[in-house]
This record gives structure tokens, C-alpha cells and sequence, in this order.
């Protein structure tokens, strides 16, 4: 049952202009692309990016260059060089932060299907954890919590938009600020390992790192057909899932190109070549395994909202993560 009371209407268009600020700053320094007709950051699987780069590449005779960059990172980045961007386009991650971003005034619009769009949702993934075929895997999340000799691995709320979901996820499903606390402050007792993407937790499980991650399905999928003794388990308790973005970026050194870009990511075809080589879900309707499809089939409850009400939110579920659960370390 997906309690959502947006999804259906967003599906034609998803597209959005309300925002709120970054409160961050990306740590580190950034790759800067050289030698390519246009630089895209990555937020999604890098297979995906590159697939569907090398595809644009070989239909417009460019060359692409993609850095990776987790979410949030690259929101913080974005911010940090406004007025002296190197980057044409930001594929990939939760669409709330591309909120942030339009709130910002960091993203162009784009002639996606005869709309203009700041950002346009393209893939998609539920929230899930991948389990180690070695242990019996825990159902829920309460339970998640209650499971002794377990080795965690879980994406960082500080980096990670795959943790932005996480923390939505909680706050609806519980219900009480001080029982979502201490259901978040039990949790990050029985991590391990905090990541920095929300890609890395199944990897970690696959290469047998950690017994369970917290990410979304496809990045569990993706290492089980690949040999992985792994599954994907749907917590009975609620879970949550993404729309993964793409947007032209203000001040793109190469504008034209990344409007061609952003408008063959959005169409069927472009959707399907990224969805399919990280194994996620399209957002279109008239494609195979989209996102609907998908939620339908989910036996648990899936929490959800409009995007702006989860983007307003999700900045302050991360501060209160940070300073409730971690006690302003993280």
C-alpha cells in the first residue's frame, strides 16, 4: 500500500519550483572535468551515468565526462562554485535535493515534453535492505534494531540523499519526534559503518563487509545478479523510495549541449538505457518496470509526501540527526 498522496499527479511532469537552503559545506576537494565537450556530476550510479553518457556520446559525436559525486556533496559543491561552475548537468539523487538547488538559483531550466522544468525525475528506487544470504534477515525495522552480532553498514544523512530517505521514512512512520530519536539513536548503535553514498552499503554486503545495508533495491539487485549472495528485504514496518533527478545547470559553460542532454535523459529512451544498467525503475509509464508498477507490488507500507513538504523537512530531519543522534559529530 503506498500512502502517498502525490505520486500519481507527479508522474507526467515531476517538475518543481520551491526550495529551501543547504545548511553544509561539502568537505574535500572536487575533481574538476577537463577535455569534454560537457561535465556532468553523478549522483546515481556511476554504471547508469556512464551508460547513458556513452549512449549521448555515440548519437551526438561528443564526448562526455562524468565525476561522481554523492548527493548532498554535490549539492554543497554546487552552491560553493555558483558563479564559477565547471559543471553542465547534475544527474542522479533523490529529487528533494534538486529542490535545494532550485531554491538556490544553481539550476536552468529545461524544454523537457513541452514543459519547462528546472529538474525532471527519471528513475527511481525503494527503500530496502540487502541482506547477507548467511543470517537470518531481519523484517522490519524494529526488529533491525533489536538483532544482536549484526554488522551494519548504513548511508551518512550528512552525504547522502539515500539517507535523507531513511530518516523521511522514520519520521512518518513514528510519528513522535522523541520516539523517532530514540528509534534513530538504537540505530546508530548497531551501525558499523557509515558511508558516504548510498550505493556503498550493498557493496559492502556483497564483497561480505557487513551482514545487512540500508540502501535502495536496485543497488542490491544489481550485486545479487551479479553473484552476490544477497537479498533484498522490504521492511514490513514501511519503507520509503526515491526520484532520481536530472537538471541543466545555471551558468553551464556548455548550455546547449547540456539542454540536449538533460532532454534525451528525460525521454523513453534515455530512461530506459540508465534505469536498465543500474536495474532501476523508469519513471515514464509507458516503460516496463516503472516506479508504479514497482510500489505496487511492495507488501508493506510506503510512506511518502510532495516533494517540497519532503525537502523542507528532510533539512531539518538531517540537523536534528546530527545533533540529537550523533551529538553534533558525524
Amino acid at each position: 500500500m503506498v500512502k502517498s498522496r502525490w505520486l500519481q499527479s507527479m508522474i507526467p511532469r515531476f517538475a518543481i519550483a520551491s526550495v529551501v537552503l543547504v545548511f553544509f559545506l561539502v568537505l574535500g576537494i572536487v575533481a574538476r572535468p577537463t577535455g569534454a565537450d560537457l561535465n556532468v556530476i553523478c549522483s546515481n550510479n556511476l554504471d547508469s551515468c556512464e551508460a547513458l553518457a556513452h549512449s549521448f556520446e555515440e548519437k551526438t559525436r561528443t564526448k562526455v565526462s562524468i565525476v561522481r559525486l554523492p548527493t548532498s556533496e554535490a549539492l554543497a559543491h554546487l552552491k560553493n562554485v555558483r558563479y564559477q561552475n565547471d559543471f553542465d548537468v547534475w544527474f542522479g539523487g533523490p529529487t528533494e535535493s534538486y529542490v535545494l538547488a532550485d531554491e538556490a538559483g544553481l539550476l536552468a531550466a529545461s524544454n523537457v515534453q513541452g514543459l519547462s522544468q528546472t529538474w525532471v525525475g527519471i528513475y527511481g528506487g525503494i527503500l530496502a535492505f540487502c541482506v547477507s544470504d548467511s543470517i537470518d534477515a531481519p523484517q522490519s525495522w524494529e526488529e533491525l534494531v533489536r538483532t544482536d552480532s549484526i554488522s551494519l553498514a548504513a548511508p551518512n544523512p550528512a552525504t547522502s540523499g539515500t539517507a535523507g530517505t531513511m530518516l523521511w521514512v522514520q519520521y512518518l512512520r513514528i510519528h513522535s519526534e522523541s520516539e523517532m530519536n530514540r528509534f534513530l539513536q538504537q540505530l546508530d548503535q548497531k551501525v558499523s559503518t557509515y558511508t558516504d553514498s548510498g550505493i556503498a552499503p550493498a557493496k559492502l554486503v556483497a564483497r561480505k563487509k557487513a551482514d545487512v545495508g540500508i540502501t535502495f533495491a536496485p543497488y542490491c539487485e544489481r550485486e545479487r545478479v551479479r553473484g552476490a549472495k544477497i537479498k533484498t528485504v522490504y521492511p514490513s514496518d514501511g519503507t520509503g523510495y526515491e526520484i532520481g533527478g536530472i537538471s541543466r545547470l545555471r551558468n553551464a559553460p556548455n548550455a546547449e549541449l547540456a539542454e540536449k542532454f538533460v532532454q534525451y535523459a528525460a525521454s523513453d529512451e534515455g530512461q530506459e538505457i540508465s534505469a536498465r544498467s543500474a536495474l532501476q525503475n523508469p519513471i515514464s509509464p509507458s516503460l516496463p518496470n516503472n516506479l508504479k508498477n514497482a510500489l505496487d507490488t511492495v507488501n508493506a507500507p510506503v510512506y511518502s509526501d510532495h516533494i517540497s513538504t519532503s525537502a523542507h523537512l528532510r533539512a531539518q530531519l538531517i540537523s536534528n540527526w546530527i545533533r540529537q543522534v550523533r551529538n553534533g559529530q558525524y
